[in-house]
């Protein structure tokens, strides 16, 4: 199941992401007057279990934003924008370095990475909706740090959001470069949903 994307698809996908990169990116220009640019070099699928392999991110505190949400084909998942702990403090550092702000304090941190994961979870959904006619309502953010096994953990979250839809993103913020990830749960039957859809599109 999880092999079974085509190129064109994954194409696709990666593409549908890009575009709300591009949408999210323009909007923090703006609200940080910053050069930021987003891009998605990779998306892939994984069973559940297997996300603890992912590179980087495995054996590492890591710092993410959630928010889980419900969509009108009576489907739900949840939404994670991750940043290992090292990359969190790069970016917190580049986003503050001009302005009156400790980059080391943990409520800057949690600031940051809270607008960040708003902006780029709501593009990013804002996107899919409006190219599968699909509508979304979504719970409040929430914030996490810790280890990558308990943030996706059976008992946290629910069992049956088998699949993991792994989008990396590229942040280049004035001409540094900083990876993060976005991890989409989800049954299969939304994840088959999404592609067929946007299929419908090219």
């Amino acid at each position: 199941m999880y092999n079974d994307l085509s190129y064109l698809e994954k194409d696709a996908l990666k593409e549908l992401f890009n575009l709300s990169m591009g949408r999210a990116a323009n909007t923090m220009n703006e609200i940080f007057s910053k050069n930021i640019e987003l891009s998605i070099p990779e998306c892939i699928i994984l069973p559940r279990e297997e996300i603890l392999k992912l590179h980087n991110i495995n054996s590492t505190t890591i710092t993410s934003v959630s928010q889980t949400f419900f969509s009108s084909t009576g489907d739900e998942g949840i939404g994670f924008l991750v940043f290992p702990q090292v990359n969190l403090e790069r970016l917190v550092y580049f986003m503050t370095k001009e302005a009156d702000l400790n980059p080391d304090s943990k409520e800057i941190q949690k600031e940051v990475i809270t607008e960040f994961g708003n902006l780029i979870l709501n593009a990013c959904m804002g996107t899919i909706a409006n190219l599968t006619m699909i509508d979304f309502k979504f719970n409040l953010a929430e914030f996490y740090e810790g280890e990558l096994n308990k943030l996706v953990d059976f008992d946290r979250v629910k069992s049956d959001f088998e699949t993991v839809l792994v989008i990396y993103v590229d942040y280049k913020i004035e001409n540094e470069n900083i990876e993060g990830y976005l991890l989409f749960m989800l049954n299969w039957s939304l994840i088959d949903y999404f592609i067929n859809e946007v299929m419908k599109t090219i």
